[in-house]
């Protein structure tokens, strides 16, 4: 089995313990090169985050542009963020990125997620400024994949009212949740991600946190409220 087959086998059974089932990234890398790792039981694979790190790192030595080294970081950078190991989480993040990068993946969806993700758990550190300039940088990508009125840039945009929120910055904060809101304000309920509506009513200013802010956006026909 080779060293990447190896790693997804071990992020497959690192999944079915704490999910208690088939992890979805898991599945994803089953057949990252041709082997079946659905064989491999969980007695002969690790599940602890550094053996399983260390097979990514191999992996990547062997394999420096390979998006699926990329895959497995961002799964367990994740897994790393949920346990509260965000300095570990940032460090494979930043690997994922260099990894896409050097694939020539500039501006993809791929690491457009990955930068999301690094921005997310920068923010957690206090890295705001680093975090802020990610969040940018992704709604650019956004723009450029999709055009400059869709629910995956208001979904960008969304995300980016909510850091400039937590960072102080109230007034610019609303005008990006608002022009989030505009995008979208004319389409079905169907047609709105799911996770486009959760950014937009997670949105600080709309809750209230006892920070003056303007007034709840008034319901209309978006189905956001």
């Amino acid at each position: 089995m080779s060293l990447l087959a190896s790693a997804w086998a071990a992020c497959r059974a690192l999944g079915a313990r704490v999910r208690g089932g088939a992890d979805a990234a898991g599945a994803a890398g089953a057949a990252a090169d041709g082997s079946d790792t659905q064989s491999v039981t969980d007695d002969r694979v690790p599940t602890g985050f550094d053996e399983i790190e260390r097979l990514l790192l191999a992996s990547e030595k062997h394999a420096p542009t390979d998006h699926r080294v990329a895959d497995g970081m961002v799964w367990l950078a994740g897994q790393r963020a949920d346990a509260g190991q965000l300095e570990e989480a940032y460090r494979l993040l930043h690997r994922a990125i260099a990894i896409r990068e050097r694939a020539g993946r500039h501006g993809g969806r791929g690491i457009t997620r990955t930068m999301e993700a690094l921005s997310n758990v920068a923010a957690q550190l206090g890295r705001f400024d680093e975090a802020l300039e990610l969040r940018r940088v992704t709604l650019r990508n956004r723009e450029k994949i999709h055009g400059p009125n869709h629910p995956e840039v208001a979904y960008g945009l969304a995300q980016l009212s909510n850091l400039l929120w937590e960072m102080g910055q109230s007034r610019a904060a609303w005008e990006c949740h608002r022009g989030a809101i505009d995008m979208v304000r004319e389409a079905p309920v169907g047609q709105i991600p799911a996770e486009l509506r959760e950014a937009l009513r997670d949105f600080p200013g709309r809750n209230g946190d006892g920070r003056p802010h303007p007034p709840r956006m008034p319901r209309g026909e978006s189905g956001l409220n």
